[in-house]
C-alpha cells in the first residue's frame, strides 16, 4: 500500500505541473498608496487538493502508510547495512525538511513557523479538519497567508522527493526478502 500511494503521490497531476511549469512562485507587490497585492503561481488549487488526499496517507500520524512506520519496518527488515544508511538518510532528510526554517522565516505571536506547523495548520485548519484554533491561525494571518501556504507547499514537494526515495529503498527491500 505504502509503494502505491507513494507512487501516486510522486505521479500526480499537481507534481507533473509544478515540474511542467518549473514555476513555484511567491510574488508581492507593493503600492505606492501602501496597499499589497501577494499571489502565489504555479499551484492549481484543485491539484493541490486531490494530491494532499493522498500526501496525508503518508505524512499523517494515526495513517499505516505513514512515512515513520514504514521507515521503522524497512529498517527492522533491510538486508544489509548499506541499505540502513540509505534509510537513515531518507529519516534524517525528513525530519530535516519538517524541522528546520526556511529561508524566508515567518515568525507568529514570537514563535518560529517550521513547516511541520505550516503543513498542520492547512491540514488542520482548511484541507481536512477544520479545528477551530488552526482555521483562526490561518484567518489571522491577513497579508502573510498565501506566504505560509507558499512554505507548506514548497515543504510538501520536498518531502515528496524523500518519500519517493523511501518507496525505492522498500522495492529493493522486497526484492531481498518477504515481510
Amino acid at each position: 500500500m505504502f509503494i502505491e500511494t507513494a507512487k501516486s503521490i510522486v505521479s500526480s497531476s499537481f507534481i507533473k505541473n509544478i515540474k511542467k511549469s518549473k514555476n513555484l512562485r511567491h510574488t508581492i507587490k507593493f503600492s505606492n498608496t501602501g496597499g499589497t497585492v501577494e499571489k502565489v503561481e504555479g499551484v492549481n488549487e484543485d491539484l493541490l487538493k486531490s494530491f494532499l488526499l493522498d500526501f496525508r496517507k503518508i505524512y499523517m500520524q494515526g495513517e499505516d502508510t505513514n512515512f515513520y512506520t514504514i521507515y521503522g519496518i524497512l529498517f527492522r527488515n533491510a538486508p544489509d547495512q548499506k541499505t540502513k544508511d540509505n534509510l537513515v538518510k531518507c529519516r534524517t532528510k525528513y525530519s530535516e525538511i519538517l524541522n528546520k526554517p526556511l529561508m524566508v522565516r515567518i515568525f507568529i505571536n514570537g514563535d518560529l513557523e517550521k513547516p511541520i506547523n505550516m503543513i498542520d495548520d492547512w491540514f488542520y485548519g482548511l484541507y481536512f479538519h477544520e479545528v477551530k484554533d488552526k482555521k483562526e491561525k490561518l484567518l489571522s494571518l491577513n497579508f502573510i497567508k498565501l506566504f505560509h501556504k507558499f512554505n507548506m507547499v514548497s515543504a510538501v514537494i520536498d518531502l515528496t522527493y524523500i518519500i519517493h526515495v523511501l518507496s525505492n529503498n522498500a522495492k529493493n527491500i522486497l526484492q531481498n526478502k518477504s515481510i
